[in-house]
């Protein structure tokens, strides 16, 4: 897919903008706070459905107006057109081709992106939920039945803690109990075998990226972690009921999984360098490209917001090339248009934005 052409209305900052596309690498260059992430989250919500940065569509509405509109059109690909419009009192609406998809789910793994962006450091310092929420990102990305079963399993957790909570004062209805265990038995096994797959698969990429960045190896490495590795979810459900009832939440499951990044046995947190978190942050956006990118038989987008003023040269260049040798279509935000000659051997395509 070459995206040729961008429309935006009403986006954020952004009342009115038309952007045409002729080279595989763009970048977007203005001073801070003129909306060049806004841009790059325009053609990540035509991507993906929805906002890389903002939790509700109602928030990507510019300031006193009542909708916005996103549309597209492309080349290369199977599909010629996508536009998205949202109302503040309605529904959004996909439309591809001219055929509206009914839910947002349907859409996902259509258009394949990766982003870097400067929030990404929580991958490291953040909380397990930050991470799991990378992991269904990604896979998300290339199976419904991902998605779906991560739905049915979050709305199951949901139902068994509200069950737990009101135990003690109108007793465990143990009927019910058993339908969401089952539930979460069902669809945990599912996404722990996906993610255990993911990682399996991923870790390869990691160290051939990491390398590529860095020209070097320096024994990073990444583990997946999960209570569903050591007994099956209904076995951990049954023998942690006492607690769970006593805290009122369910203790064990895939919602408790996590993503160890380690050096020499060390954590990466505790231990690791800036510089080396951010080369590791970046190796594993890579591995996230190429393991879609592998899985889809498709090339991702790759969306690269603000992050060059915290890279070396060397590093700079390297990124680059990387993804120039993948022939796919990139996008970047930065404030300084001159720098792009020295980290870029092949065109890259300055529009600045005011």
């Amino acid at each position: 897919m070459f995206i040729r052409k961008l429309h935006i209305t009403n986006y954020k900052n952004h009342e009115k903008k038309v952007f045409s596309f002729n080279e595989d690498t763009c970048a977007f260059i203005g001073l801070n706070g003129v909306g060049k992430t806004n841009i790059l989250d325009a053609i990540y919500m035509l991507c993906i459905g929805k906002s890389f940065f903002s939790s509700s569509d109602k928030n990507c509405i510019k300031q006193g107006e009542s909708f916005f509109r996103l549309q597209i059109y492309m080349d290369q690909s199977e599909h010629k057109e996508l536009i998205i419009t949202a109302e503040s009192s309605k529904r959004k609406k996909i439309v591809l081709d001219g055929i509206q998809h009914v839910k947002n789910a349907n859409h996902l793994g259509i258009f394949p992106v990766v982003v870097v962006s400067p929030n990404d450091h929580v991958l490291i310092t953040g909380s397990a939920e930050e991470r799991r929420k990378f992991i269904d990102q990604t896979l998300s990305q290339l199976s419904r039945d991902y998605l779906n079963a991560l739905l049915q399993y979050n709305a199951s957790l949901k139902q068994r803690n509200a069950l737990l909570k009101q135990a003690e004062e109108k007793g465990l209805d143990k009927n019910l109990l058993s339908i969401y265990n089952d539930s979460l038995h069902k669809n945990g096994v599912f996404i722990y075998q996906s993610r255990h797959r993911f990682f399996e698969n991923i870790k390869s990429f990691f160290k051939e990226s990491f390398i590529a960045l860095s020209a070097k190896d320096e024994g990073f490495t990444l583990s997946y972690t999960s209570h569903l590795a050591e007994k099956s979810l209904n076995q951990l459900l049954d023998e942690t009921l006492k607690k769970d009832i006593i805290l009122r939440r369910t203790t064990k499951g895939i919602h408790r999984d996590d993503v160890k990044f380690e050096m020499s046995g060390e954590s990466l947190k505790d231990f690791g360098s800036q510089g080396q978190q951010k080369t590791v942050l970046l190796a594993l956006k890579l591995a996230q490209f190429n393991f879609l990118k592998a899985q889809l038989n498709k090339v991702p987008l790759f969306i690269i917001d603000d992050i060059f003023d915290k890279l070396d040269m060397k590093r700079s260049q390297n990124l680059m090339n990387f993804l120039i040798n993948q022939q796919g279509q990139v996008f970047i935000s930065h404030t300084d248009k001159d720098m792009f000659q020295n980290i870029s051997s092949a065109p890259v395509q300055v529009i600045d934005i005011e």
